[in-house]
């Protein structure tokens, strides 16, 4: 996630706008395999060509959380995406996230299900909460968000990068940019 995530301000399309979709706020009430949020990316990069112009940039990561007192884990999911959103699109773009999030999940029930921020420094770091203890030294992830009990069990994928900032795009951009290459 974090090479995509340089990979992306690489190559001009800096994330910079966090979403998270809290699925207990939908009609459905959970996403526990991860397909309602698949889906939701999937449309949503369809919708971000045909309407911006722009393919669907950024990276993603499924959460369960786990209750500091009890240690139980939570029974819904909450999705995290960090994308690219140039910033003239970004109230067309929240009117079309909430459309399609209705869409996949039926319907919105809570003004708290989604949540759209445009942090000033989008590191990334936030989404290796749910890693490993090497890769939040790595990274210096913050005390705050190292929890040995992790980010719950999740079923299927916990995490992941859009195509074009994914490993095959980094290594295709390594073969058809020979000065790159060298450096590599």
């Amino acid at each position: 996630m974090m090479e995509g995530l340089a990979f992306a301000q690489e190559i001009g399309l800096p994330l910079n706008t966090h979403l998270i979709v809290h699925w207990a706020g939908t009609l459905l009430g959970d996403d526990s395999d991860g397909n309602l949020f698949a889906n939701f990316r999937y449309l949503l990069d369809k919708r971000f060509r045909r309407k911006f112009g722009i393919a669907l940039t950024g990276i993603w990561v499924r959460e369960r959380h786990r209750n500091k007192h009890t240690r139980k884990s939570s029974e819904v999911t909450h999705s995290h995406l960090l994308l690219h959103l140039p910033s003239q699109y970004r109230t067309a773009a929240r009117r079309d996230l909430e459309e399609l999030i209705a869409f996949v999940a039926k319907q919105i029930l809570d003004d708290r299900t989604i949540e759209l921020t445009f942090p000033s420094n989008p590191d990334g770091k936030y989404f290796l909460k749910g890693g490993t203890p090497a890769a939040w030294d790595e990274f210096s992830l913050p005390d705050k968000w190292r929890s040995k009990l992790g980010e719950g069990l999740i079923e299927g994928k916990r995490c992941g990068t859009t195509q074009n900032i994914g490993p095959t795009a980094r290594l295709r951009s390594l073969i058809y940019n020979p000065v790159k290459s060298e450096i590599a």
